[in-house]
């Protein structure tokens, strides 16, 4: 007698090595994107910090800034932050790093990989990235990033930009910006 069919047992064989090969693909594939994820917070924070550092720089070899904001949706040249005026009492690293950051805070939509809808009142949507805001995100803000200055801005302080990728105590990416180096 002949059979043209599937016994149970070569069914179940069959169904369990789909359920390993599924099981394997999942797990690799979750792996793949939480890496994605990082790899974006990473480099947009290399974005953002270089901008930044090109544009304080321009400064010291004799170039000019271009320095942007946004007001009411509409983003404007910013004429009186230059160069010459830096060190004139009215215009400090502090102002030239607050205009720039807040280009990026409210001008810029930068997506939070991580799909985390933590944002304070200093962005634009809730699935922001970028913020300008004082201190580090904390473990509740994977994938954002802060930026703010310390001090006066005049001679001194500090700059900060701060990218949080996990929520480990380091799985942060941290640039500084001196006001002197520039």
């Amino acid at each position: 007698m002949n059979k043209n069919g599937f016994t149970l047992i070569e069914l179940l064989v069959v169904v369990a090595i789909i359920g390993i090969l599924a099981a394997v693909g999942v797990v690799a594939y979750s792996g793949y994107t939480a890496g994605a994820k990082v790899q974006v917070v990473k480099q947009q924070h290399k974005q953002v910090t270089k901008y930044l550092q090109s544009e304080l720089s321009k400064c010291d070899i004799g170039g000019e800034l271009h320095i942007h904001a946004i007001k009411g949706g509409f983003k404007y040249y910013i004429p009186w932050v230059t160069c010459a005026r830096r060190g004139d009492g009215t215009v400090y690293q502090k102002t030239l790093f607050d205009n720039m950051t807040s280009y990026f805070a409210f001008g810029n939509n930068w997506k939070n990989p991580f799909g985390n809808n933590a944002c304070s009142s200093f962005c634009n949507n809730l699935d922001d990235a970028f913020e300008y805001f004082g201190g580090p995100p904390n473990v509740n803000q994977v994938g954002k990033m802060h930026c703010w200055w310390t001090g006066g801005g005049r001679g001194g302080g500090t700059g900060y930009c701060v990218s949080r990728f996990g929520s480990g105590n380091n799985d942060i990416i941290e640039t500084k910006f001196d006001a002197n180096g520039y």
